[in-house]
């Protein structure tokens, strides 16, 4: 398997990490597997022996592809083996809170930094690992209009 260096260097440490563990993880599963034996029916009757939902497996399809990936375009190996791998189908999450259920929630919560951060999603629209990368939530709030409350 190709070295974990280069996406240590390249990226954030939790991108790194992310990588990492599931790759440790697909390693454990065929330890002694050279690279240019390896076909894509062992990583998908791996993956089906697995008990993880399906948006876990496409991370982890996604996380075994890209090394191969890099290494191929390096030329570090002469062929991709999981080139023809592909991610599973995702269920769609079709949940919606409505602006009357997410004022239920903010009045519900305590002003505190989770009340913030959760003024702050909705306010913005932006992803909760999106928000946590804002340095004054509190201001950023005050600077909203609110429209999408």
């Amino acid at each position: 398997m190709p070295n974990l260096d280069h996406a240590k260097a390249a990226s954030a440490p939790s991108t790194y990490e992310w990588y990492r563990y599931r790759l440790l993880q697909f390693k454990d599963a065929l330890p002694d597997q050279p690279v240019h034996t390896l076909k894509v029916y062992q990583v998908t009757d791996w993956l089906d022996k697995q008990t993880w939902s399906a948006t876990y497996q496409a991370g982890m399809v996604t996380a075994i592809k890209r090394p191969f990936k890099w290494a191929e375009e390096r030329r570090r190996i002469d062929k991709n083996p999981l080139r023809e791998l592909k991610n599973p189908t995702l269920d769609q999450r079709e949940v919606t809170i409505t602006a009357q259920d997410f004022a239920n929630i903010l009045r519900k919560t305590r002003k505190d930094s989770f009340h913030d951060i959760l003024a702050f999603i909705g306010l913005t629209g932006c992803r909760p690992q999106e928000a946590r990368h804002c340095n004054d939530i509190r201001k950023a709030i005050s600077h909203s209009s609110g429209a999408r409350l």
